[in-house]
C-alpha cells in the first residue's frame, strides 16, 4: 500500500503519465488478492472498491477527477489503520467502512450500501396463520388495495410533513392490515406482516421517524400499486427483498413493547443478526480516533512548516526588500507542506503548493527579487489551506446519510436558487388557470400560461429532470390542444385532475427547496392524473429501459361502471354495515351532484380502526369550522377566515372519500364549491350563508353520530335540502 500511495500521490500532481496509476491498481490487485486468501471480508470490500475506481478512473470513466484523489488517498490511508487494528485483535465490521465504501461507489455512479446490507436474515418465514381474519380472508386483494390506496398515499404525505402523524399512522397501518389480511401470496403477506410490525414501532415511539423510514413507507406504497397494476403474483415472482430487509433491520433496532413487533422480531430473529451496539461503536471510535489523532498530527505539522514560511516571506519583504538570498529553507518547508498534504488526501491543495513552490524555485535560485503582490498571493492560498486544515480532525460519523457524500455547495445553492424561480413560474402558472376558467377567451393570459410552461419545462431540462419535463411536456399538450386549439371548456372533473398534476409537479420542486422527502410521489400523483385526464406523460429511457426488463404485464379486463346514482350511505362504525338512502335531489342526466357521487368508492366492509381516525378527524375539523363561522359573521370582509372554511370542508369531503361516506363527503362537497364562488366574486347573501354554514355543520354532527351507532333521526331528507340550497345559493352568488 505504501509504494500505491506514493504512485497516487505523483499522479495527481501529474496525470500526464498513466503508468503511475497502473502501479497503484497493480498493488491494489495485489492487496486485495492477499486480503481475500484469509477471508477478512471489510478490508476485501475496501480494496475491490478501491481497485474499481482507480480503474475507471484511468480509463477516464469518472468526473469528478479531483474528488476521486481525495478519495483514493483518505482509502489509502484508512486501509492500513483498519488492517492494524485486526492485526491486535479488532473484530471485523464491515459496517465501520460503509462511509468510505459509499464515497468510492458514488465516483463510479454505482448505487450505494446501506447498513442492512451487511444484515441478512432468514426471509424464509413466513407470516402465521394465527393472524389471519376469516372474514377478511375472503375479501380481494386487488380490490382491497385499490380502494384503500388513496387513503395510504393520503396517510403518507402528512406524516411526511409531520401533520397529524399518530392519526396518519393508525391509517397507515389500517391499511396495511387490511392488504395483509385479504392477500393469498405468501410473500404480499410477508410484506405487509413486517410493514404492520414497522408502523407499530413508529406509533409506539419506539422507532424514531427518520428520513429513511419515510422513503422506505413511499416505497411500500410501490408494491401496492404493483398489486393493483399486476395482481398479487407479480410480488411472489420479483419480490421486493431490499425493501424487506431494510424495514426488518430498523424493526431489529426497535425495542418496542408490542407483542406484534416482538412476535416479529423472534419470528426473524432479529436479536441476533446485528453485531453489538457497543462493539460497533467501539470499532469506529478506534478507527476514526486513529484517522482524527493522525490527520491533527499532521495538521500541527503542517500549520508549523506554513508558519515558518509566512515568516521567511515577511522578513524577505519588509527587512531585506525583497532580496531572495539564503531563502532555500522555503522551498523545503513548500516540499514537506506538500507531502504531508499528499498523505492527508488533499490533492488539490498539494498541486496549489507544489504550483507556488514551482513558482519561486527560479526567482531563489538566481538571487531575484519578491514583489509584494507575490508575496500576498502566496500567503492568501497559504492561509486558504491553513483555514481548511481545521475541518480535518473532526471525521463526519453520521453514517445515516447514505455514503456519507458531501455535496457541492455551491452548486446546490444554485439549483435551489434555480428552483424557487421555477416555484415562481408555477405560482404565474395556477393563476393563468384560474383567470382562464373565469374568461375562458383570453388569449393573452393563454399565451401567458404557454410561456410559463415552457419556461418551467426549459430550466428542468436545464437540471436533467427528464421525468418533470415530461410531465410538464403532457400539461402543456392538454392546455395546447384542448383550450387554444379546440377551445373546449373543461368541466370540473378535468380541472380536478389538471390542479392534481400541476400541484404534483410543484410538490416535488419544493421538496428541493424545503429538503422534504418522498418528492416522487407527487410525481406518481401527477402522472395518475395526467393519464385519466387522456394525456399520459412520456417515460423517460431510464424508464423506458427498466420497464423493457420487467416481467410483461398482463392487463386485467375492467368490468364497465355502471352509472353512478346519487346515495346517502351511512355506516354505523361497530357494526361495519351501512343504510342506503336514495338522494331524490333533481338531477340532470349530467349532473354535477352524480359526478360527485361516482368518485366515492364504496369498500365492501369498513376497517372499525379507519373509522375511529375519520370520526376523530372530523370532530376537530368541525370544531374549527363552527369557530371561524362564528369569527366570519362578526368579520365578513376576512378572506382568511373564508380560505380556512373552504380548506376545512376540503378536508370533509376528501376523508368521506377515503371510508365512502358518501352523504357526508357530497355535502361538505356542496359547501366547499359554495364558499369558493364566494371567494372569486362579490356581494354574495351573507347573512343565508351563514344560516346554511350552521345547519350544515349541525347535520355532519348528525352523521357522525349515526357512523358510531347513536340512534339519531333519519337525516336524508334534511342532507338532500341543504345540498340543493347550496347549489341554489351558489347559483345566486355566480349571477
Amino acid at each position: 500500500l505504501n509504494p500505491a500511495s506514493h504512485a497516487l500521490e505523483q499522479y495527481a500532481v501529474d496525470p500526464s503519465d498513466p503508468a503511475l496509476l497502473e502501479q497503484c491498481v497493480e498493488a491494489t490487485c495485489r492487496v486485495r488478492g492477499a486480503i481475500q486468501m484469509v477471508g477478512i471480508h471489510g478490508p476485501a470490500l475496501l480494496a475491490q472498491e478501491l481497485e474499481t475506481t482507480m480503474r475507471r478512473l484511468a480509463a477516464g470513466e469518472v468526473a469528478q477527477v479531483d474528488d476521486a484523489y481525495e478519495v483514493l488517498m483518505r482509502a489509502m490511508l484508512q486501509l492500513p489503520g483498519y488492517l492494524e487494528q485486526l492485526y491486535h485483535g479488532q473484530q471485523d465490521i464491515p459496517l465501520v467502512l460503509l462511509p468510505l465504501l459509499n464515497d468510492l461507489r458514488a465516483l463510479q455512479d454505482a448505487d450505494l450500501l446501506t447498513e442492512s446490507a451487511f444484515f441478512n436474515p432468514d426471509l424464509s418465514v413466513s407470516c402465521p396463520e394465527s393472524r389471519r381474519d376469516p372474514v377478511k380472508a375472503t375479501w380481494d386483494v386487488h380490490t382491497v388495495a385499490r380502494r384503500f390506496r388513496p387513503g395510504y398515499l393520503a396517510a403518507l404525505l402528512g406524516f411526511i410533513r409531520d401533520q397529524q402523524v399518530s392519526k396518519n399512522l393508525k391509517i397507515l397501518i389500517s391499511v396495511v392490515n387490511n392488504i395483509e389480511q385479504a392477500s393469498r401470496s405468501p410473500r404480499l403477506a410477508q410484506l405487509m406482516w413486517v410493514a404492520d410490525g414497522f408502523l407499530t414501532a413508529l406509533s409506539d415511539a419506539s422507532l424514531t421517524p427518520s428520513v429513511a423510514g419515510k422513503i422506505l413507507l413511499g416505497r411500500l406504497d410501490q408494491q401496492v400499486r404493483r398489486v393493483i397494476q399486476n395482481g398479487e403474483d407479480s410480488i411472489d415472482a420479483v419480490p421486493p427483498v431490499e425493501l424487506l430487509k431494510n424495514l426488518l433491520y430498523y424493526l431489529a433496532q426497535a425495542d418496542s413493547p408490542s407483542p406484534s413487533v416482538r412476535e416479529l422480531k423472534q419470528a426473524f430473529s432479529l436479536d441476533i443478526s446485528l453485531p453489538d451496539e457497543h462493539i460497533l461503536t467501539k470499532a469506529k471510535e478506534d478507527l476514526y480516533g486513529f484517522n482524527a489523532n493522525l490527520i491533527g498530527n499532521i495538521s500541527e505539522q503542517i500549520r508549523e512548516e506554513l508558519f515558518a514560511v509566512k515568516d521567511a516571506l515577511d522578513i524577505a519583504v519588509h527587512s531585506k526588500a525583497g532580496s531572495t538570498e539564503g531563502m532555500e529553507s522555503v522551498l523545503n518547508h513548500l516540499n514537506t507542506v506538500a507531502d504531508a498534504l499528499g498523505m492527508l488526501g488533499l490533492p488539490k491543495f498539494r498541486k496549489l503548493i507544489h504550483d507556488h513552490a514551482q513558482y519561486l524555485r527560479p526567482i531563489i535560485d538566481q538571487r531575484g527579487v519578491l514583489e509584494e503582490e507575490d508575496v500576498m498571493r502566496i500567503a492568501g492560498a497559504m492561509l486558504y489551506i491553513e483555514s481548511s486544515l481545521y475541518d480535518l480532525a473532526a471525521p463526519n460519523l453520521d453514517t445515516d446519510t447514505p455514503g456519507n457524500v458531501l455535496p457541492d455547495v455551491e452548486y446546490q445553492r444554485m439549483v435551489r436558487a434555480t428552483v424557487e424561480e421555477i416555484l415562481k413560474d408555477f405560482a404565474v402558472v395556477k393563476d393563468c388557470v384560474i383567470k382562464y376558467c373565469q374568461t375562458q377567451n383570453d388569449a393573452e393570459n393563454l399565451a401567458s400560461l404557454s410561456a410559463k410552461l415552457h419556461a418551467i419545462k426549459g430550466t428542468a431540462q436545464m437540471l436533467r429532470y427528464s421525468d418533470q419535463v415530461n410531465l410538464v411536456n403532457a400539461i402543456e399538450s392538454y392546455i395546447s390542444q384542448e383550450w387554444m386549439a379546440a377551445q373546449n371548456q373543461p368541466d370540473k372533473h378535468q380541472l380536478e385532475l389538471l390542479a392534481n398534476a400541476i400541484t404534483g409537479v410543484e410538490y416535488f420542486f419544493e421538496s428541493i427547496v424545503e429538503r422534504s422527502v418522498a418528492p416522487e410521489l407527487g410525481l406518481r400523483i401527477a402522472e395518475e392524473n395526467l393519464t385519466e385526464l387522456g394525456y399520459p406523460p412520456r417515460k423517460s429511457l431510464a424508464a423506458r429501459v427498466a420497464a423493457s426488463v420487467e416481467a410483461p404485464q398482463t392487463k386485467e379486463e375492467k368490468p364497465a361502471r355502471e352509472p353512478a346514482k346519487p346515495v346517502i350511505r351511512v355506516i354505523d362504525g361497530k357494526t361495519g354495515k351501512e343504510t342506503v338512502h336514495t338522494l331524490e335531489v333533481p338531477l340532470h342526466a349530467d349532473d354535477e351532484v352524480a359526478a360527485m357521487a361516482a368518485q366515492f368508492v364504496q369498500p365492501e366492509e369498513v376497517d372499525d380502526e379507519l373509522v375511529k381516525v375519520f370520526l376523530g378527524e372530523a370532530e376537530d375539523v368541525l370544531h374549527k369550522i363552527e369557530a371561524d363561522t362564528l369569527a366570519w359573521e362578526q368579520d365578513n370582509s376576512d378572506r382568511k377566515i373564508l380560505q380556512k372554511l373552504i380548506r376545512s370542508f376540503h378536508t370533509l369531503k376528501g376523508a368521506g372519500r377515503i371510508i365512502g361516506a358518501t352523504s357526508f363527503g357530497l355535502l361538505s362537497w356542496s359547501i366547499e364549491e359554495l364558499l369558493r364562488k364566494v371567494a372569486d366574486g362579490s356581494g354574495a347573501p351573507v347573512a343565508e350563508i351563514f344560516s346554511l354554514l350552521k345547519n350544515v355543520t349541525a347535520t355532519l354532527r348528525q352523521l357522525t353520530a349515526e357512523m358510531q351507532g347513536e340512534p339519531v333521526a333519519d337525516s336524508s331528507e334534511e342532507i338532500q335540502s341543504l345540498i340543493t340550497a347550496a347549489r341554489e345559493m351558489r347559483l345566486v352568488v355566480s349571477a
